[in-house]
């Protein structure tokens, strides 16, 4: 195993991050989150 970090814990270390940033700002939802909900459609059956 090699020790950098690989692409998925740069990521879930950015979420993180971002999600303390948006507690101390007050906000419920990170910007992230919200961009990703927001991008997402639904399944059609």
């Amino acid at each position: 195993m090699s020790a950098e970090p690989s692409g998925i814990d740069l990521a879930r270390q950015f979420l993180v991050a971002d999600r303390e940033a948006a507690k101390e700002d007050g906000a419920t939802r990170t910007k992230t989150e919200a961009a990703y909900r927001h991008c997402r459609t639904p399944r059609r059956s």
